[in-house]
């Protein structure tokens, strides 16, 4: 287990990043991160965010305020990296150009999600905005991005004692491969009072459903969408969840509206069709619908 923190520095409508170039053997060579590192013995969290920032940055930050806890799986293909985020908006000291992991930029804020970035920080960057806590786990393989998934905590987060927090309407399992469209509705879903996990195709709706329900914390619902590129779309995933539990209340979602199994949802097993794009209140209706069944 590796612990770390990235600190995101703000000023003036812009966010200090670095774009990791100077060594070629760097996992995140080539991407843009926001300074940040290992956390050393002794140090907590917040030391680490202020002597990391100094250390690549030469400036000295002032009340780094923590955001989130990010879980990363065996990120290094060894193990797994849990990272505590920062924002700092008060800060001192001149910024140096560069360091040794590489070379430092002001990036207006309108313009991070242009930079070439890890898939999981265009999700979880937009999540600094809130006054919500957030833990979250991003899962990555060789190929990249997998899936995702995070509570979110209440707004008086220092006054809570709470190191768990179950949503009160259930478990939704989350399948669409367009980020954006994933981290949108997972938003609409902790508004309604879900807990969600996210996956990108399929195969792992089925095998993260039957894990749950053998771990006697079963998903409540499912929403994928219709079609899955280079993975298994919504139609036969559906077919094989059935045949795991004919009792599965599932959720087809899809642009195409007038494709056959938009239009005839429960002749292919779903509870509920979700045209796309889609309001809060649409949502409700869906789920309402499918788990009155």
């Amino acid at each position: 287990m590796k612990l770390a923190v990235l600190c995101y520095i703000r000023s003036n409508g812009r966010t200090l990043m670095m774009h990791r170039n100077a060594r070629s053997e760097d996992m995140h060579f080539g991407k843009w991160n926001a300074p940040g590192g290992k956390v050393e013995p002794g140090e907590t969290p917040g030391e680490c965010a202020v002597r990391e920032v100094f250390e690549e940055t030469a400036l000295t930050v002032r009340d780094p305020r923590m955001r989130g806890v990010l879980t990363f799986p065996a990120f290094d293909d060894e193990e797994d990296w849990y990272v505590f985020v920062f924002t700092a908006e008060k800060f001192s000291g001149d910024l140096k150009q560069s360091c040794h992991e590489g070379d430092l930029f002001w990036i207006e804020d309108v313009d991070l999600m242009e930079l070439p970035l890890w898939e999981g920080d265009r999700i979880f960057m937009k999540w600094l905005d809130a006054d919500r806590f957030f833990s979250g786990k991003f899962v990555y393989s060789t190929s990249g991005y997998e899936s995702h998934s995070v509570v979110f905590y209440g707004d008086d987060r220092e006054s809570s004692d709470s190191t768990e927090q179950e949503s009160s309407n259930g478990k939704v399992l989350f399948l669409d491969s367009n980020p954006v469209v994933s981290d949108t509705a997972v938003g609409m879903l902790f508004s309604l009072g879900y807990s969600v996990d996210v996956v990108l195709d399929g195969k792992a709706v089925l095998s993260q459903y039957r894990a749950a329900m053998e771990n006697g914390k079963p998903y409540r619902i499912v929403i994928m969408n219709l079609s899955i590129p280079r993975g298994m779309g919504g139609t036969e995933t559906v077919r094989r969840l059935l045949a795991i539990d004919p009792e599965a209340a599932v959720i087809i979602s899809s642009g195409f509206t007038g494709s056959d199994v938009m239009s005839s949802c429960h002749s292919y097993g779903f509870k509920a069709a979700l045209p796309k794009p889609y309001t809060v209140r649409e949502l409700f209706h869906a789920l309402d619908t499918a788990l009155g069944s």
